[in-house]
């Protein structure tokens, strides 16, 4: 598991949690195009905090990115959600995915969740360091998937990222709910 630089970062920088299990990869195109993608689950050491999930970086323009989901519990659809943004983020006919970018995942984050999209953002649930962190290689995003509501994503294309950020703020969301209600 740890030959994925990447993932020992998190496990290193992360205290709180602890590298569960390396997710198996989906059938599909992402398992026969990219045979060294998958997800690793991190679980909390404090039955009451979030569980992380981290794809394994893919390159695209030269740039490694990999994405991390806070849960309030665990969840196989996290690993799928995941998978789906690799997907998009290295073989999508799209620019990359970058801080900012809203996708629609085309499924409720949870079952029966009104949150349907991502907001791709710095991953601000797991503190400053992470602007500083980067791989012995170099060359690494790594990027937040917050699952966000459609009208919040409509939101966000009419006023900005910041102006759903501040109403985020304002209403003091927890960032690992995947239940919550839409802020607009």
């Amino acid at each position: 598991m740890y030959d994925r630089p990447e993932v020992a970062l998190l496990d290193e920088a992360i205290t709180s949690h602890r590298a569960r299990r390396f997710g198996s990869v989906l059938v599909g195109p992402m398992a026969r195009r990219h045979k060294h993608f998958g997800v690793v689950t991190f679980e909390p050491h404090d039955p009451a905090g979030p569980w992380l999930y981290l794809s394994t970086a893919l390159a695209r323009a030269g740039r490694r990115a990999s994405f991390v989901v806070v849960a309030e519990r665990e969840d196989r659809r996290h690993v799928e959600t995941l998978t789906q943004l690799a997907w998009r983020h290295v073989e999508g006919s799209m620019p990359p995915l970058e801080a900012g970018s809203l996708v629609p995942i085309g499924r409720p984050w949870l079952p029966s969740s009104p949150l349907t999209w991502v907001l791709v953002s710095p991953p601000y649930p797991l503190g400053p360091q992470w602007p500083s962190l980067t791989l012995p290689d170099g060359g690494w995003d790594l990027l937040w998937a917050q699952p966000i509501a459609w009208r919040e994503a409509q939101f966000a294309r009419a006023h900005g990222v910041a102006a759903l950020q501040e109403r985020f703020r304002v209403e003091g969301i927890r960032m690992a709910s995947g239940q919550r209600a839409s802020v607009v």
